[in-house]
């Protein structure tokens, strides 16, 4: 993750104005930028339907983030529901993340990762 910063980092010190980052999409990195093919793309877990990564990574699957605090009854199914897509959309690689605090506050990671556990 620390190659990717710095690639990164070159990247977007040319941007300068809001015109200029949407524009990026339309640069293709070159191997002279110090970019390779390897790409990370973030998605949301909707926005993740119908496709398929080699390598994926949840980011925050803390309780109160996912789920969050006010998913009760059919929207915690459908938070539960939009989290089982997210963790298939992995090929070969799923990485769950959580924090231990957030603002000072201690987490704690969501039930969903419990859930999982109960079923293998």
């Amino acid at each position: 993750m620390l190659r990717n910063l710095d690639q990164v980092k070159l990247l977007f010190s040319e941007v300068r104005t809001r015109e200029a980052f949407f524009d990026m999409d339309d640069k293709e990195p070159t191997e002279k930028e110090g970019c390779t093919d390897s790409r990370v793309g973030l998605y949301t877990f909707h926005g993740s339907k119908g496709l398929e990564f080699d390598h994926v990574m949840i980011l925050d699957v803390n309780e109160g983030i996912m789920p969050s605090p006010k998913a009760e009854g059919d929207s915690l199914e459908e938070e539960r529901r939009m989290f089982y897509v997210a963790i298939t959309r992995a090929k070969s690689s799923l990485t769950l993340i959580t924090v231990d605090r957030r603002n000072g506050k201690k987490m704690f990671p969501s039930r969903f990762i419990a859930e999982m556990q109960e079923e293998t």
